[in-house]
């Protein structure tokens, strides 16, 4: 996939990293055979538009670090989906990952622990954490 690291505060890039599908000598020689599939010419890293994702989970584990409702080993049982008002939350590639801390939360990337950390951190406290790191 393609990276992009924004200044939050001004949404300034500081690096870029696309990646392509294709070779760009195919480019020269074989242009017709590049394709439309998941169309390789777009330079997804500049022109797509997608949610912060697994980025949000370092804000959401410094808020909860530091209102000291968790410690890095505090226990958490994942079933594999966690319920949100806005449905359902499921882990990547809908792992289950049973009882683990919060720092093998964040390692794997947990989605449903990380859910569950906001749902009880609350919307003021992750405001909070959200401008801390520039966001907003």
């Amino acid at each position: 996939g393609d990276v992009v690291a924004v200044k939050p505060s001004t949404g300034q890039v500081i690096a870029l990293a696309p990646s392509r599908t294709f070779s760009l000598q195919q480019a020269v020689t074989d242009f017709d055979k590049i394709g439309p599939e998941g169309s390789p010419l777009i330079n997804r890293a500049t022109t797509g538009l997608y949610p912060p994702g697994s980025t949000f989970k370092v804000v959401t584990a410094s808020a909860a670090l530091e209102e000291g409702l968790y410690s890095p080993r505090s226990m958490f049982t994942d079933t594999g989906s966690y319920a949100t008002p806005g449905g359902q939350i499921r882990n990547f590639g809908q792992e289950t990952f049973g009882t683990h801390t919060l720092s093998r939360a964040l390692t794997k990337s947990i989605n449903t622990t990380f859910a569950a950390i906001g749902d009880a951190l609350g919307r003021s406290v992750l405001v909070a954490a959200m401008g801390r790191f520039g966001f907003g």
